[in-house]
Formats: structure tokens, sequence, C-alpha cells
């Protein structure tokens, strides 16, 4: 068993070590720069951040491609919408005694909060926001909020914002001065702002939105069907000799599992719960009690609940290896575990003890799966007069399908 247990834990380290995102495809359209919007598969799985490129296929059978901002106008899944900005951008990384803005050239991806009259984006790096509009007769504009540092060394703020949303805006009949001077440079405030000139103004007026982390969609849903390898022994808890010991293979068991997909981490994790049920039944005729041959008789029967993590590393459109870190909670049916002798009183206890499971496995076209999980735990059992430990070893083979799957 030492050996299977350490054979898992290379296992689990060397796949562990070399994790890579997975695709996330979702029916999306691109609009190329000659302005033809295409409907295509998008992988939304750096979404969750600021992409410097998009990834995407034609259809399922065909291979991804990849492109810039340079590449490309605009991508949208769902409600999700990111437009190219090949311009120049002020960052306020290096804060001088300059008030001026200090632009420099780039091309990157901004994400719109919101369309309609003037169109809102937004973009983050360093922990800073950054936003832009655009009007139906102008380029994108960003709205500038310029740190810098005064003579007497304090930072100061140059909110050039909002004048430049005074001159944007056509309509001066949908905003006040007094709505424009309580402005402030964060995401909530000049989205609001920017929404309510829209509906004032009569246009089409849209709200933008990040992906969704809590979605039906992420959620896996399969049935298990295991071989299981056992071995469990007991020892005399006051000299630690072996009393009786039980080994066999039990086929089939059945259960269920759930997982849940974690679009944020870029679809290399996920969180699972599954529930089995196990009744493993044996004999063990070469038992000494007290200088005399005796029988002991093994009755293990339990309802086993686990959660865990998944960490999976992306190999091939068929294939995705990953491993399993999770913790289990055996649940008694009937008499838990307890082992009877013909000599002397039977052992027993209905407390069954929680442990970790390590397991390892591979994902087949998102719809099968095939793993193996390794559980190790020791349990004392005890009758009237003394106790026995007793190690619980086993290593169970899982062939899965997959009812509902995210793919």
């Amino acid at each position: 068993m030492r050996k299977f247990i350490l054979f898992f834990v290379l296992l689990f380290t060397s796949i562990s070590t070399t994790l890579s995102a997975q695709p996330m495809f979702e029916k999306g359209t691109i609009v190329d720069n000659s302005g033809e919007e295409k409907n295509v598969l998008v992988d939304i799985s750096n979404f969750f951040v600021y992409p410097s490129e998009i990834i995407y296929k034609v259809s399922k059978s065909t291979s991804m491609e990849i492109v810039s901002p340079s590449d490309i106008q605009s991508v949208r899944v769902s409600k999700v919408r990111f437009v190219s900005f090949n311009d120049k951008i002020h960052l306020n990384d290096e804060i001088d005694s300059s008030s001026d803005p200090n632009f420099e050239p780039t091309s990157i991806f901004l994400k719109q909060l919101s369309s309609g009259s003037i169109n809102l984006f937004e973009y983050k790096v360093g922990g800073s926001n950054y936003f832009f509009i655009q009007t139906e007769d102008s380029e994108i504009l960003q709205l500038l909020s310029i740190n810098f540092k005064r003579p007497d060394g304090i930072v100061s703020v140059k909110s050039e914002f909002r004048n430049q949303l005074k001159n944007a805006l056509p309509n001066k009949c949908c905003y006040t001065d007094n709505e424009i001077a309580n402005l402030k440079y964060e995401s909530r405030s000049i989205k609001e702002f920017v929404h309510n000139y829209n509906v004032c103004d009569g246009s089409i007026a849209e709200q933008f939105s990040n992906p969704s982390i809590l979605d039906f969609k992420y959620l896996n849903i399969g049935l298990t069907a295991s071989v299981s390898s056992y071995s469990i022994l007991s020892y005399f808890h006051l000299n630690n000799v072996k009393e009786s010991s039980f080994e066999g293979t039990q086929f089939p068991l059945l259960g269920a599992e759930i997982e849940y997909l974690l679009p944020f981490m870029k679809n290399k994790f996920s969180i699972w719960g599954n529930i089995n049920y196990r009744k493993i039944t044996g004999v063990d005729y070469d038992v000494i009690t007290l200088g005399a041959p005796d029988t002991a008789r093994l009755h293990y029967e339990t309802l086993e609940t686990a959660i865990g993590a998944r960490w999976y590393i992306n190999s091939s459109n068929v294939a995705k290896f990953y491993t399993d870190l999770g913790y289990s909670k055996p649940y008694e049916v009937g008499e838990g575990i307890s082992i009877k002798y013909d000599r002397k009183a039977n052992f027993e206890d209905k407390n069954l003890t929680p442990h970790f499971i390590l397991g390892a496995g591979v994902l087949i076209k998102n719809r099968f799966a095939v793993d193996a999980r390794l559980e190790y735990y020791e349990k004392s059992i005890s009758n009237v007069g003394s106790t026995e430990d007793v190690t619980i070893n086993s290593i169970t083979l899982n062939f899965k399908v997959f009812l509902k799957s995210y793919y």
C-alpha cells in the first residue's frame, strides 16, 4: 500500500505542476477590420480579466484561431463585449510633477460597459481603472484622471474627465452641471451617469456585464460505477500485533458526482462532490484467539460522501488529465464497521473516520471519465474489554458518464 501511496503522490505532483487553462468555447460574434460580423465559438476563459488576445473557432471541429486587438474590431459573447483600441493611452503608473497626460502607443482590448448615444468602455491594469467614451461621430476618447506630485510632495489628482464629458455630450438637456461635478472616476458612478444620459437622449441603451461565475451551465452531473480493491487489517491496541485481515475486490459500486467548473480560474480548477454506497463483508479463518484457532467476520457498510478540488491539464481536444484532492466522510449504514469473532466478544463502532482522498484520471470527449482514487485511514473499534486498531486501505477505479456537461 505504501508503494501505491508513493505512486499517487508522484502522479499528483507531476500533473499539478503542468496545469494549463482549458478553453471554454461559447457562441459569440467577431467583427473583423472590414466590418464583417462572424458567428463563431469564442474562448471566454480569459474574459474574467482583460484578454491580450482572443481565441475562437469557426465550428467545434475546426482548429483554434488567435487574433490580437489589431486584427479585429470587437468580440462579443452574450452580455460581454470587448472592442479593440489601437491608439495612445495615459497610465498612472509613474507619478511625477507634471499634470499633463503622458500618452504612450498601445494595442489593447477595452471592455464595454454600456452603449447608446454614448458608448462607455473600461480598462484595468496595475490595480487602476481607466475609462473611455465614444460618440456616434467620434473615435474612442480616454477620460483622463491624472495623478501628479505637487511641489510640496503631496500627490494630487487632475480630474479632466468632467470637462471632457461636458464637451463630448451633445444633448445638454440630459445632464446638469451638478451631476457632472459629483461624478467620481469610478466604474459605478460613470456607468450610471452614461446610462442615464443615453436613456434621456432616447437612444437604445444597453448595459453590458462581466461573465457570470455562478451559472447552471458550469455544473456537470454524472453517474459512476466503480471497482474497488481493499485491504482492512486489525491490530491489538496494546501491543500492535495483527489480529485479523480482510482483502478483496468489490464490483460494482454505484454512485453519483456533481462538479462545478470555476470559470474565473480559466477553467483549470473545479470543485466536486460525490456519494457512493459501499458494503464489504469478509471472513478470516486464520485468527488465533488465546492460543486456539478462531474465525473473524467483517461487516463494513457505509454511505460515503466526499467533496474536493480538481486540477485539469488540457492535453488535447479529446482528453484532459486531472488530479483530485478530496475529503471523505463515511456515514454508517446498519452496523457501520464490525468484526465478529467466534471465541470472543465482537468489536464494532458506528462512528466512522473522515479522511483525505487522492486521485488522478482522464476526461474523454468531455463526456466520459476514468479515474483512480486512493484512500487510507485508521479507526479504533472496541468491545466490552479491549480495543482493536483498524487500518482501511482502498484503491478505487471509477468509470463515469456525465449526463450533463458544460461542453
